[in-house]
């Protein structure tokens, strides 16, 4: 009996050890890759605690079996998983966050632009100054209002709907936001893929100073000699390039590689292979972004004005100081993902659409381009223009009108703004799914001040 039961254990050991040898081992390198980038960003960019990490970010498996160290010193975060497929991060000032994945470790010394921030006058009220302002509405609406900031969010220490912070703004006045403690106005979070629709501005940008233009072929060298040749950045825009990417994340695959495993994410992208003729389908892809970026450093004479170009086009000017964009180790923005910025800051870039690219008395993009981006692109099912989400058919947001559009990122990171109502809402966290319910949050805030 007992040397029955000691063959059943023994083979359910190695049961469990050839699991682990195949289908874990493999995903080593990108879980602690993964962990090493997103721990490092939260510490010295979010100034968030590594408790606060395991409790919210990494309580699940298969990121709850790596293990993570920090040097303060040295600005680094390390994690491995039982020891094994060690992965190490280091932050620099300005730009954040970037794994080490290659032998020369590519240090730059990043000095960011001399131009300093706006400083915005106390008389303007936010977001075009530094003063707050009651909001000009009824009892009754700001009751209403809380209420559906407060669906949004967690009671007590409950840690379900996820939701870390939350803000409304209406005819560019801020009129309610909400912060999961210890988060604050202050705190940078990050927007994953909302990213892609500030490299939409970047966009709009250059080509507003003729640097590009939507309807350019021939865009790289490594596109040349094949059919890869025929692709526009219009169909980069629109992510209809029909270059073959496997965009998903629980596994090895193209994007998982290309965001923790590549040294150059742009040059891992590029390598993407010629599937469909552009224009003929639509498939959601962080590489298309990516090999964007690759085109946005094309146009700059040198990497510091490359570097530069996002805090000198857009940050300074709405005055963003917490903003930043973090680079893989060849110093390139990895612009599918990661850029950090408080609440109000994307707030500010929400406000910016809805103003149709202008700030002040700046036209930070055309009118023409503000049109161009949410044209929808074809086969998205109305979801997709530029890369803005549109509000699709059907309906993502039932409960709002038909021009409601959004950045969108990971784990349900928005800004959706409503044009039809002078509205920008962003939401911050780390759940896009039950018991966090957006549509029926939208619906409160419109009842209680569209």
């Amino acid at each position: 009996m007992k040397k029955w039961i000691f063959r059943v254990l023994l083979l359910l050991f190695i049961i469990i050890l050839l699991g682990f040898i195949f289908l874990v081992c493999p995903k080593l390198p990108i879980i602690n890759g993964y962990v090493a980038k997103r721990a490092c960003s939260s510490i010295f960019v979010s100034g968030r605690s590594i408790e606060s990490l395991h409790i919210e970010d990494f309580n699940t498996f298969p990121q709850s079996i790596a293990s993570i160290k920090v040097s303060e010193e040295d600005l680094t975060v390390s994690a491995s998983s039982l020891g094994l497929s060690k992965v190490v991060s280091v932050y620099r000032p300005g730009l954040g966050c970037k794994l080490l994945i290659g032998e020369d470790n590519r240090q730059l010394n990043y000095k960011a632009s001399s131009t300093p921030f706006l400083k915005s006058t106390d008389t303007l009220p936010w977001p075009y100054g530094i003063k707050d302002v009651t909001p000009d509405i009824s009892e009754d609406q700001i009751q209403k209002l809380q209420s559906a900031l407060s669906e949004a969010f967690d009671k007590g220490d409950a840690w379900e709907k996820k939701t870390r912070a939350m803000l409304v703004m209406k005819n560019g006045e801020l009129l309610a936001e909400k912060y999961r403690a210890p988060y604050n106005r202050e705190t940078p979070f990050l927007g994953w893929s909302m990213t892609k629709s500030v490299t939409n501005i970047l966009i709009g940008i250059l080509v507003k100073e003729g640097k590009l233009n939507v309807n350019q072929t021939d865009l790289f060298e490594e596109w040349a000699n094949d059919d890869r040749k025929n692709i526009s950045l219009d169909n980069l825009m629109r992510m209809n390039s029909g270059l073959q990417w496997n965009e998903e994340y629980g596994s090895v695959s193209q994007v998982t590689e290309m965001l923790f495993l590549k040294e150059t994410a742009a040059d891992y992208a590029l390598s993407a292979l010629y599937e469909n003729t552009p224009g003929d389908t639509w498939s959601y892809s962080s590489g298309t972004t990516n090999i964007i970026n690759r085109l946005i450093k094309n146009t700059f004479d040198n990497e510091e004005a490359y570097l530069n170009f996002p805090k000198a086009a857009i940050f300074d000017k709405l005055d963003m100081p917490t903003a930043q964009i973090e680079t893989d180790e060849s110093n390139e923005y990895v612009l599918s993902s990661f850029m950090y910025a408080s609440a109000r800051e994307w707030g500010k870039l929400g406000q910016l659409y809805l103003n149709e690219g202008i700030w002040l008395n700046d036209t930070i993009f055309t009118k023409e381009w503000h049109d161009y981006s949410l044209t929808p692109t074809p086969y998205s099912e109305d979801k997709y223009s530029a890369h803005i989400w549109l509000n699709g058919n059907p309906k993502e947001y039932p409960s709002c009108p038909d021009d409601t559009f959004k950045f969108s990122g990971y784990e349900g990171q928005y800004v959706i703004v409503i044009p039809s109502l002078e509205l920008v809402i962003v939401r911050l966290g780390l759940s896009k799914g039950p018991p966090f319910d957006m549509d029926k949050v939208l619906g409160m805030i419109i009842d209680a001040v569209g």
